[in-house]
């Protein structure tokens, strides 16, 4: 695992996660900025997290939306208690729509886990999907990344970083730092007759491509990622 001082380097807008989604409550989360994320090689790596892969079940949930249990035992389950901003993922009541939730507990030995938020449809079924993430103490396989964003953590602004094949030799590695004031890479309006090719859109916290009453405007091969 390598290891980055990002404010030492001049990157010290380290962003954050936040609760969103689809929806929350009645207002819908669209266009929200998402957490500082990490390119190698234009691919973009994984936030720690648990499992590596796919989701875990919700074997218990809550009408409050608060609280639920898990099935499995996660090799580095005893250590959670100890991350200093965990958050979960999951599709909590339908299939068809995801959020992200700040963590407030884990009570690890009856697999329980208590949130600061509940969903926007509050509560929590049993049988769906989630994944813990955001965890130093799950970065355990190449791909995943951790960013201390905790002011007065004793690691504030430390990139941690298994790369793939276990080494940065000669791979391009990028954070993305545009886009936490809500700024598109780029943001049109009223414009027309434009044509943009072959270019690639990366690495940002926002949107990509905005446009407002344009006409006539084409992407043509390329890349949004």
């Amino acid at each position: 695992v390598y290891q980055c001082d990002l404010p030492a380097h001049g990157i010290t807008n380290l962003g954050k996660l936040r609760n969103r989604g689809v929806s929350y409550g009645q207002t819908f989360h669209v266009g929200l900025v998402s957490h500082m994320e990490l390119s190698c090689d234009g691919d973009m790596m994984q936030l720690a997290r648990w499992p590596n892969s796919g989701y875990a079940t919700i074997t218990a949930g809550s009408t409050t939306g608060m609280t639920f249990t898990y099935s499995g035992t996660p090799a580095n389950e005893s250590k959670w208690p100890n991350a200093s901003d965990p958050w979960v993922h999951g599709f909590w009541n339908y299939d068809f729509y995801d959020q992200y939730l700040p963590v407030a507990t884990f009570t690890v030995n009856n697999n329980r886990v208590t949130l600061d938020d509940p969903p926007g449809n509050p509560s929590i079924l049993a049988g769906k999907r989630w994944q813990v993430c955001n965890l130093l103490e799950e970065l355990d396989q190449a791909n995943e990344y951790y960013i201390e964003t905790q002011v007065g953590n004793t690691y504030y602004g430390k990139l941690y970083f298994w790369p793939p094949a276990n080494s940065v030799s000669g791979k391009e590695i990028v954070v993305s730092t545009v886009g936490e004031n809500s700024t598109s890479l780029v943001k049109l309006s009223g414009a027309s007759n434009l044509w943009f090719k072959g270019l690639t859109f990366e690495v940002s916290r926002f949107n990509a491509v905005e446009m407002q009453d344009c006409t006539s405007v084409v992407l043509d091969n390329c890349t949004i990622r």
